[in-house]
């Protein structure tokens, strides 16, 4: 008799990425170009139709440009932001440090500051991925505990008094950095080295942004923190 052999295979989930712009030639360049690299992408010239299309096509990742009629990038982001913790990449023009600190204030993972290389986009959008997905070499518990605080890197969430909030990546790997080691005090650029592929791409303003949304989620008076404190002329602390 011939046993039937049951053959496993892994199967490649394709990501899909939302690309807003308002610009047809750039949009198409970066659509072609993701397209090739084997991502399925949606793509949206205006803030309304970019909102409809996330809820339309829920895509694992949104690049969006800042600069967008019908409404602009900033108002995009904080509708979506406000009901799911989707990968935002927002494009930025030259030297709008304001913009880009604000994109992140938002809740946006990262910024690219245009005119920018298809290689580092790419590059940009795997690193904010492996965040998301929790792929690191030295990651050995799925949760870390400390005071009340439990931080679980499946589902990416942070519990505390009976209420679980979902985090961004970026979030995730800050928050994950404070509570496995409390009472450390953290410089800006050690934050940006523990949270970044690319830290000296961005400013330390980027962690003061951060930081401030991560208070908005874990302090009961995020202007008079209890747990993540600044520790004047040095940086952070989770005490």
């Amino acid at each position: 008799m011939i046993q039937d052999t049951i053959v496993l295979r892994r199967i490649a989930v394709v990501k899909t990425i939302l690309v807003v712009e308002d610009e047809p030639r750039l949009r198409k360049i970066i659509a072609d170009f993701l397209t090739v690299q084997g991502y399925r992408v949606v793509e949206a010239g205006e803030g309304i139709a970019a909102v409809k299309k996330f809820d339309l096509e829920r895509p694992d990742m949104i690049i969006l440009d800042i600069l967008i009629p019908g409404k602009d990038g900033f108002a995009v982001a904080k509708e979506i932001r406000g009901r799911s913790s989707v990968p935002i990449i927002m494009l930025t023009a030259k030297g709008e440090e304001s913009d880009r600190v604000y994109g992140l204030n938002l809740g946006s993972d990262d910024y690219i500051v245009k005119p920018f290389s298809l290689q580092e986009l790419e590059a940009r959008i795997r690193a904010v991925f492996r965040r998301y997905s929790g792929e690191k070499e030295d990651l050995q518990v799925k949760s870390v505990t400390y005071k009340g605080f439990t931080l679980d890197s499946n589902r990416r969430t942070i519990e505390h008094d009976g209420k679980t909030r979902t985090l961004t990546a970026t979030q995730f790997a800050i928050l994950e950095l404070f509570l496995e080691h409390p009472d450390r005090v953290f410089t800006r650029e050690e934050i940006l080295q523990h949270a970044f592929q690319h830290p000296f791409e961005h400013l330390e303003r980027t962690v003061d942004a951060h930081i401030k949304n991560l208070r908005k989620i874990i302090e009961p008076d995020p202007a008079n923190p209890r747990y993540l404190q600044t520790v004047w002329g040095v940086g952070y602390v989770f005490s």
